[in-house]
């Protein structure tokens, strides 16, 4: 069952608009920016000075109003400027306006992300529409949760702490947590708490919400008990920070991933729209197909990550179809399923072996049904990942990030939108792992990936290019505003406290940006090649700076 949508609250809508003017202003300042750079061709033409003023106007308002006062303050002083300038009657023709020249450079300047201290603000790349991942803390030392919230505070979780969870239990439930930390050693001896907790851990998973347990000692029982509540993980103190990110970051992945994806070859129409209905209610997308004829064409339009298949159809049956998907390499590991009354196992057996993950007997079960079909897509997506995907970091892998940056640059120089990518590099990396171990320059390396995938925008691409480097695609996005995007990044990551046997340190990062320019014909490679070079100089320059 499809549990109702929260109302949203009005703090929250609020966010989320001054989140949503944060994402469009790369293309706001890039319009008046054209603007600009049209006023010089066509010599100084008054409608285009009216059309700036417009624009001033407008971002005055906007900027003032959507979290933006920095902004607003400086469009201001421009668009009187302008509107004096207008107003006085004196030939454009005439006027120096030059000063126009460095005014999108001089806004984009003024731009800041949303304040990533304030409760109510809205970020990029979290779960459940967009809204800030909330996480509920229960641990009984208020002095250790302090210390928690301060070294999670860069990565922009809101912390919500109980001493107990019977306090937590009778908490106002207006605003649901996404994940939950749980210090299980301070609830577990004691036998009341303990039941109190289980039944707060069986209404948190009724909820659909993530737990991760932590304990001041590795015990058989609590591994048990935490096994019991389907927890995500359970991590013994003293705990990583880095670590912990990493534990939450993919227990919010989970909640955030896209539906999926599910085609139903089925000839019999009520039996695959209850089949639609089924998985459609626990929030999949489904496909029906009746014409098994037509199945390579829905497969490349649909493109489903699993296959609920009839093995007996009037004009195919589903081992032929089966056959004939297994003859495409592109579909060659698309898991599918039969879906049957014939409870011969031969016959089972016999069609398994025609490319079939799985066999179900009609009738299904509704819950066996869904059950079956998210552990086969789950596994599918894990095995998609560990191909494409770097294992440290969980992020793009080197030739996939390529490949992003050609699509990205085709898809820009088309519509005609700017494109910019970043390398990033991490400084004196080397001296991290000789000075502390490898296994610190592991979780320095995961804690940057963690930061670039809550910081950077949804539209945003974000790839290990190797060792210490990584690569950012940043669409619809010229350099002003990428250099925003990534000292906001670097300011962040220079504050994240590292841990290595009782010593704290911590670590910088350098950045270089390549934009793209349509009038030299520039392909992916140039792009990184100049976001490259660019890395170059920064890091000469002294580091700990984006270029």
């Amino acid at each position: 069952m499809v549990p109702p949508q929260k109302e949203i609250s009005f703090q929250e809508q609020l966010a989320k608009k001054r989140w949503e003017f944060w994402c469009a202003l790369p293309e706001r300042l890039l319009d008046l920016s054209n603007e600009v750079s049209h006023l010089f061709d066509d010599g100084n033409d008054r409608d285009r000075l009216q059309t700036i003023y417009g624009l001033l106007h407008r971002m005055v308002g906007s900027a003032g109003t959507l979290g933006q006062p920095a902004l607003s303050n400086e469009a201001r002083q421009f668009e009187q400027t302008v509107k004096a300038l207008l107003n006085d009657g004196e030939t454009l023709q005439s006027a120096n306006l030059d000063w126009l020249k460095s005014m999108p450079s001089r806004l984009s300047a003024t731009v800041v992300e949303p304040d990533g201290e304030r409760e109510d603000v809205v970020e990029a790349r979290v779960p459940l529409g967009g809204q800030k991942s909330l996480i509920w803390v229960l641990e009984s030392d208020p002095g250790e949760f302090v210390a928690l919230k301060r070294q999670l505070s860069p990565f922009n979780y809101r912390l919500r702490h109980f001493e107990d969870p019977l306090t937590a239990a009778n908490a106002d439930d207006s605003e649901q947590p996404q994940l939950a930390i749980i210090n299980l050693s301070s609830f577990y001896d004691d036998a009341r708490q303990r039941q109190v907790l289980e039944d707060f851990c069986q209404g948190l998973e009724e909820k659909s919400v993530q737990v991760l347990f932590l304990a001041e000692e590795d015990r058989f029982g609590l591994r048990v008990f935490a096994a019991k509540q389907m927890a995500a993980g359970l991590s013994v103190k003293p705990v990583s920070v880095p670590k912990l990110t990493g534990h939450i970051d993919r227990a919010l992945a989970r909640l955030s991933a896209p539906p999926e994806r599910v085609m139903v070859v089925e000839d019999d129409e009520a039996l695959a729209e209850h089949y639609s209905l089924v998985l459609e209610a626990a929030g999949m997308r489904v496909k029906v197909l009746g014409r098994a004829d037509r199945i390579m064409e829905e497969l490349t339009h649909f493109r489903p990550e699993l296959v609920l298949m009839d093995l007996h159809m009037p004009e195919y049956s589903g081992t032929e179809l089966a056959a004939v998907i297994r003859q495409y390499d592109q579909w060659e590991s698309l898991p599918t399923v039969y879906l049957s009354s014939e409870t011969n196992m031969a016959e089972q057996i016999r069609a398994m072996r025609f490319g079939a993950d799985d066999f179900l007997c009609k009738p299904v079960l509704n819950i066996q049904l869904v059950a079956a079909v998210h552990a086969r897509i789950e596994r599918a997506r894990r095995l998609a990942d560990q191909i494409t995907k770097d294992s440290l970091t969980g992020l793009l892998r080197h030739a996939s990030i390529k490949e992003h940056v050609e699509q990205e640059v085709s898809r820009a120089v088309r519509d005609g939108q700017p494109l910019s990518v970043a390398m990033i590099d991490i400084d004196f990396f080397k001296s991290v792992n000789d000075t502390y171990g490898h296994p610190a320059g592991d979780l320095v390396i995961s804690s940057l990936a963690t930061l670039l995938k809550q910081r950077v925008r949804v539209s945003d691409i974000v790839g290990r290019y190797g060792g210490e480097e990584f690569a950012v695609v940043l669409p619809r996005c010229n350099r002003q505003f990428a250099e925003t995007i990534l000292n906001n990044i670097r300011e962040l990551f220079s504050r994240i406290d590292f841990d290595s046997a009782g010593s704290t340190f911590h670590c910088t990062l350098s950045a270089g940006i390549g934009s793209l320019d349509p009038d030299l014909g520039q392909k992916g490679e140039d792009l990184i090649a100049a976001a490259d070079a660019a890395l170059y100089r920064a890091k000469n320059s002294g580091r700990n700076r984006v270029i």
